[in-house]
């Protein structure tokens, strides 16, 4: 995701985001004033009626991954 974060940020769209720990991924968004969260949790989530929550379980065919958009 990051990439992806990178490219709209620079292109001028608010960018915000979250991981479970700080790694060098998120210190080079945050370098580039994109606003990254520790942790995940819906309080991370601003601006923006559209959520995308994963936890990996759908990429091997477990059907509790819940998305919304």
């Amino acid at each position: 995701m990051a990439p992806l974060a990178r490219l709209a940020a620079s292109q001028g769209w608010h960018v915000s985001g979250s991981d479970m720990a700080d790694n060098q991924p998120t210190q080079d968004l945050q370098a580039t004033g994109v606003r990254i969260s520790i942790g995940h949790s819906p309080a991370n989530v601003c601006c923006s009626g559209h959520t995308w929550q994963d936890d990996h379980h759908g990429l091997a065919g477990d059907s509790s991954a819940q998305h919304a958009a």
